[in-house]
């Protein structure tokens, strides 16, 4: 059993969230189910996506709806249900993603404290632009450009208090490979707290 699709680089593939993907394979001797795990650390530990894809013998596809986190050491493993020892791997791809983990909303914020914004990215390239709304995201305020795509920055929280703070994480296009198009905000309002 061998995985065609995502298909080996240079470039790596990437996969976007939020998109559907065709994944591709051949098949021989896997039985009529196969099961699609998806790695986020290069092979190192898998989760199922899908428990049970039809399979036939010869070449197979089945459409990924995409909504696992982003990564940039994806990989897809395909078991048969029949057979354990029948597997397959693909080549190692982008998921391209960012998600903003916090603040999260609902959180309390207290202006000019130390509060760790974090998210989590793939294919977001190694420098990140990152802003904060004081109207639930209908407008943006500078933070710091050309931030290290680590997943993580100490913000000193604005003097600007509102019930209606959110996060925006920005690819800001700085890798060969990273996508501009790729952002996220805050799921829901976090609020920034203080006297003015």
């Amino acid at each position: 059993q061998g995985v065609i699709q995502p298909a080996a680089g240079p470039p790596k593939r990437k996969v976007k969230r939020n998109d559907v993907f065709t994944i591709q394979w051949q098949s021989v001797a896997a039985g009529s189910e196969v099961a699609i795990d998806l790695s986020a650390d290069g092979g190192g530990t898998y989760s199922n996506i899908y428990a049970s894809v039809p399979n036939v013998p010869g070449t197979n596809s089945f459409i990924w709806t995409v909504t696992q986190e982003g990564s940039d050491q994806a990989v897809l493993r395909l078991r048969s249900l029949s057979d354990s020892n029948v597997v397959g791997y693909s080549a190692e791809f982008t998921l391209a993603d960012i998600a903003v983990t916090a603040p999260h909303g609902g959180e309390v914020w207290l202006m000019d404290t130390t509060n760790t914004i974090t998210w989590t990215s793939g294919g977001a390239g190694p420098t990140v632009t990152l802003d904060y709304s004081t109207n639930s995201g209908a407008s943006w305020l500078p933070i710091e450009a050309a931030v290290p795509n680590s997943g993580a920055y100490d913000w000193i929280v604005s003097r600007l208090v509102s019930t209606k703070g959110r996060i925006r994480v920005m690819s800001d296009g700085s890798g060969p490979l990273s996508d501009t198009n790729l952002w996220s905000m805050s799921p829901a309002d976090f609020n920034i707290a203080g006297v003015r």
